[in-house]
């Protein structure tokens, strides 16, 4: 979402990143939880590839959201990146795994820079449901000025057995993105479900044209 204004620029380019982009720094923002190999990419495209007052007019706050927060890799990066803009901002981090949106939310919040003019705020949920998580910060339609979102699983769902999503280790058939959400595991699905509603499951769902045979 932009808006467009000829009014005087009062916001510099965020250009602190724009620097040393070599390949040594391609995971600067990794954490044990996630490593965002694309984030100088994904921030190049918010925020430091363009003209912000062009893009933004004189809106008093800047809004981003980071809709698949995980480990906050890429939230870093972006917050690294707005740091830089004259103006107020503030980025929004949602996730559905509380365990990924708590560890990620300390990280963040002990960035030395935040402060009143650049700030991060974390909420619990879906990106699905954006427009209304976004209502429970006061952040309405039309007053968000760019997203991001990092689908598919993150290392630690991979790498942890425990969560049911690894190709490789031994562990409970679990899949669920939320755990405090919902009782229904991938495991119950496949051993107790009939086979007609989990080919309805997989057709609704994930669009299977051999869902049938599966």
């Amino acid at each position: 979402v932009s808006a467009n204004s000829s009014s005087p620029s009062d916001i510099s380019p965020a250009s602190s990143l724009k620097q040393n982009q070599g390949e040594d720094d391609i995971l600067k923002f990794a954490t044990e939880y996630h490593a965002p190999v694309l984030w100088r990419g994904c921030v190049d495209a918010l925020v430091t590839d363009f003209d912000l007052q062009t893009r933004f007019g004189d809106a008093e706050r800047l809004v981003f959201v980071d809709g698949t927060l995980g480990g906050g890799g890429h939230s870093t990066a972006l917050l690294h990146a707005l740091k830089d803009v004259n103006r107020k901002t503030i980025l929004i981090g949602i996730d559905q795994d509380r365990t990924a949106l708590f560890e990620a939310s300390k990280r963040l919040q002990k960035l030395d820079f935040l402060d009143p003019m650049h700030s991060f705020e974390s909420i619990h949920g879906n990106f699905g449901s954006m427009d209304r998580l976004l209502l429970q910060k006061g952040i309405g339609p039309g007053q968000v000025h760019g997203i991001l979102l990092d689908l598919g699983m993150s290392s630690h769902h991979i790498d942890n057995p425990e969560r049911g999503f690894s190709f490789q280790r031994m562990g409970p058939l679990d899949m669920r993105m939320d755990r405090s959400s919902s009782d229904i595991t991938a495991e119950q699905i496949v051993n107790e479900w009939s086979a007609d509603d989990i080919r309805k499951l997989l057709v609704e769902y994930g669009e299977e044209s051999r869902a049938a045979p599966i």
